[in-house]
């Protein structure tokens, strides 16, 4: 006999194998609602930072490259769903970088002064992200 731990819980383990893709399921399901209102809380939080008129829609999916995306059309930022296991401070660096390309398009000077004029400490929570993407 198998005694359940908390992770079997998280990965959506069941001892009876119809249940299981329903509990993963259900896990999936609220681990994304979860990751949809922390999300949106961000980028409310961080928009306020900016004169902007039109808060971005978002959108969260698996990226494999990026943690985030701005789209122009239709005014839209993407956010990895992997962010949701970074620090408050690391979700809002890359959603006040992809707010940024509202403004610049491109990685210039211009775009790198606007970034470091709403959150200083950008490099910092950058070079944490890349260490956290390395070490998965």
């Amino acid at each position: 006999m198998r005694v359940l731990g908390i992770a079997d819980v998280r990965m959506g383990y069941s001892c009876f194998p119809k249940n299981r893709l329903i509990t993963k399921k259900l896990m999936d399901e609220w681990y994304a609602g979860k990751t949809q209102k922390i999300f949106r809380e961000r980028l409310e939080a961080c928009f306020e930072l900016f004169d902007y008129t039109e808060l971005p829609s978002l959108g969260i999916r698996k990226l494999n490259k990026r943690w985030g995306s701005y789209l122009e059309k239709p005014h839209r930022i993407i956010l990895n769903q992997a962010l949701i296991q970074a620090s408050k401070a690391q979700i809002d660096y890359v959603v006040i970088h992809e707010l940024c390309h509202v403004k610049h398009k491109q990685h210039n000077k211009a775009f790198h002064a606007l970034v470091k004029s709403k959150l200083p400490n950008w490099e910092k929570l950058k070079t944490e992200l890349e260490l956290r993407l390395l070490s998965n």
